[in-house]
């Protein structure tokens, strides 16, 4: 459901405006966040953005449904049995071209057999794919308590390789 309600977002946000090769991500993902919320009250969806990003919509929807796999990923894993904690997300802008996307939460933990390159769930192969879609770096952090996935990836598409 998280994933439909990600990209009927952008649609409802093309509708708004009159430049619809552009939105701003930082706006787009706080509507996602909020979403959350309806989808899975249990979970506190703490969102922050430093400032407006500009980004393709094709880029942001991409950049959407990867956060949106991690935030589910963390609400289904980080608080087991149903205990309620909050799950952070913030973006940031780096430098002039690089966009940073954190997602946190305070839950249990990754276990010690965690590895991103080989989980197997459905959650982590979306992750993985998103990641070489969009040409972004995943960096994990274990934190006592939980765990943070960090997204880091050019403003700009790449553009695509042309065969030889």
């Amino acid at each position: 459901m998280s994933r439909v309600t990600a990209v009927a977002r952008i649609h409802e946000r093309l509708y708004r405006t009159t430049n619809v090769g552009t939105v701003d991500l930082a706006a787009y993902l706080g509507d996602i966040c909020e979403d959350f919320v309806g989808l899975a009250p249990q979970y506190q969806v703490k969102y922050e953005a430093e400032r407006p990003i500009p980004i393709t919509t094709d880029r942001a929807v991409q950049v959407a449904l990867l956060v949106t796999e991690l935030v589910t990923n963390a609400a289904k894993h980080a608080y087991p049995e149903g205990e309620e904690g909050p799950i952070f997300v913030s973006l940031s802008h780096t430098d002039s071209d690089t966009i940073k996307i954190s997602i946190r939460d305070r839950g249990a933990g990754l276990p010690a057999t965690f590895d991103e390159a080989q989980g197997a769930g459905l959650g982590m192969r979306i992750v993985r794919a998103l990641i070489t879609q969009t040409g972004a770096k995943l960096s994990i952090h274990r934190h006592q308590p939980g765990a943070e996935f960090v997204i880091e990836f050019s403003s700009q598409p790449e553009a695509p390789a042309h065969p030889q």
